[in-house]
């Protein structure tokens, strides 16, 4: 029998982890990491402004990122978009919601769903950071979300130490 030995310990509920971290959520636009093995502190890093986060499969992360359709009117909407948390590359794709509209999501692991209300339909996706494919169902009939833009990275995410909870 083996002896269960406590690593480490943090504030959170894990969202997801890869061969090397475990990831979370401190904030709904901050996303913490630790290594497994408990050898180094837990880092943070910044999202953009006003993220509704979807799904996380490191080192992607699926969001809706706000976008100002019209200042004057203070109209936006959120665009679906993959975040590379190793490389800082994004990918926009064609998919567009307006900024009033609600996201429902639930579950863990490969029985994560997302669900966005686009006009009158409720919309499920299937988010594959392994391929980048992005996809929804309606009245039975699979389509593939095509991305739109790519954004290359301007540097390397800056990584950084976690800020002690208030």
């Amino acid at each position: 029998m083996k002896t269960v030995k406590l690593v480490w310990r943090e504030e959170g509920t894990l969202e997801a982890a890869d061969d090397t971290h475990a990831y979370w959520f401190t904030t709904s636009d901050t996303i913490a990491r630790r290594t497994l093995d408990g050898k180094s502190q837990a880092e943070q890093l910044f999202l953009p402004k006003d993220v509704i986060r979807l799904d996380v499969q490191p080192p992607k992360l699926f969001a809706l990122v706000k976008h100002d359709k019209d200042v004057v009117k203070q109209l936006s909407e959120r665009v679906l978009t993959r975040f590379d948390l190793k490389t800082g590359e994004q990918i926009e794709y064609d998919l567009r919601v307006d900024g009033r509209h609600v996201v429902v999501g639930g579950g863990s692991g490969s029985s994560r769903y997302v669900t966005v209300r686009l006009d009158d339909l409720n919309l499920p996706l299937g988010l594959d950071a392994s391929t980048g494919d992005a996809r929804t169902i309606h009245d039975k009939v699979v389509y593939r979300i095509p991305q739109s833009k790519e954004i290359p990275a301007t540097e390397k995410p800056m990584w950084g130490p976690l800020a002690e909870p208030k």
